[in-house]
């Protein structure tokens, strides 16, 4: 009788609590412990990406604006191929003109190429054609230019190698260099660099993308070694694979990072790098960086529908003082489902925050 008591007394006070938060959740008051909300669960792994321009005073206030227009490119504008999506875009500025390359997932072959687009003012794009094929996956088409050329790194992470790759006539034509490094899953390689070195980052676990590894050279083309700090990240999906360059502002070095749980492409993340040496690695995390801000949305939307669930890629360039350009790739799925969810949280916690310049 007595344990009888003791769950209807324990019942009631569960049913109580209830109540209570339902009711401030109603009230739309704050709760500073607890989180009641809406979060979206996916019923298949169905990604629809497509690119867009953001611009900003720094490389941490961006926005999209109507004048954009975004996304600028979609499948829809690949002509060549049978396109399923396109992404993880990189920039170069060329003379007067803008190039962008991106990964065109490829619906014949199931395997992504790389394609180019143009613009005069990086802001109106304008597909061009497919410049690297191959008869494995190719994604990441990270270029680059050094020593009077032009030189590509794109994940070929179906090889396990990291392959270079440079323009013979740019920016159409591509041939096979090198291969920098195999033996691993290498994902998103980023090359840059620092202090008379050349260094990759490369996410290499080949299913949870929680491993980032950091490998220094004299040369591009080696021999690379691994840091002693490597891995970098382990065993961290939320902060460990590339999302774009290394980023060199104010003579401090990012590194720009996709966070990728619980599901694939949430957002970018920042990290400013402390400390860079062959011995030795530090960084933390940029806390609180912004939302890209946008003036295009419906009243009833608090994300553009072309980037609803995320985005992964991120490439800065500063084109004058206080005017940045960048490209990123937006995702939306095609299934969702959303579910309640009750979240606990620590009040009164610290985080950095970015200001502007």
């Amino acid at each position: 009788m007595g344990l009888k008591k003791n769950f209807v007394w324990v019942l009631s006070i569960i049913l109580i609590c209830t109540m209570i938060i339902l009711s401030l959740r109603i009230l739309k008051l704050d709760i500073p412990f607890l989180e009641l909300s809406k979060e979206n669960t996916y019923t298949n792994t169905n990604y629809i990406f497509s690119i867009g321009i953001v611009v900003g005073k720094d490389p941490f206030h961006l926005s999209e604006t109507k004048v954009i227009g975004n996304p600028v490119l979609t499948a829809g504008d690949v002509d060549d191929v049978d396109a399923e999506f396109v992404a993880d875009p990189f920039m170069i500025r060329e003379k007067n003109s803008w190039y962008m390359f991106f990964e065109v997932m490829n619906n014949k072959s199931g395997n992504g190429d790389i394609g180019i687009a143009v613009s005069n003012d990086g802001i109106k794009w304008e597909y061009q054609q497919i410049v690297l094929d191959e008869p494995f996956h190719l994604s990441y088409p990270h270029v680059f230019f050094t020593g009077n050329s032009y030189f590509m790194i794109p994940e070929t992470n179906a090889r396990k190698e990291i392959r270079l790759y440079r323009s013979t006539e740019f920016p159409f034509v591509w041939q096979y260099e090198a291969t920098l490094m195999s033996g691993l899953s290498f994902s998103d390689s980023t090359i840059f660099q620092y202090d008379r070195r050349w260094w990759i980052f490369t996410e290499t676990d080949p299913v949870g993308d929680g491993t980032l590894r950091l490998y220094h050279s004299d040369t591009i083309y080696g021999p690379w070694k691994e840091h002693p700090a490597s891995p970098i990240i382990d065993g961290d999906a939320n902060i460990a694979r590339p999302a774009g360059k290394v980023l060199f502002y104010q003579n401090k070095l990012f590194r720009i990072t996709q966070d990728d749980w619980p599901t694939y492409a949430n957002r970018v993340r920042v990290f400013q790098i402390d400390e860079l040496t062959t011995t030795d690695y530090a960084e933390h995390e940029l806390c609180g960086y912004p939302e890209i801000e946008t003036d295009t949305l419906r009243a009833n939307l608090k994300t553009p529908v072309w980037r609803y669930d995320g985005f992964h890629q991120l490439d800065l360039h500063q084109i004058g003082e206080n005017h940045w350009l960048a490209c990123i790739d937006g995702l939306a799925r095609t299934s969702i489902s959303r579910q309640w969810v009750l979240k606990f949280r620590i009040p009164f916690t610290k985080e950095e925050v970015l200001s502007p310049n």
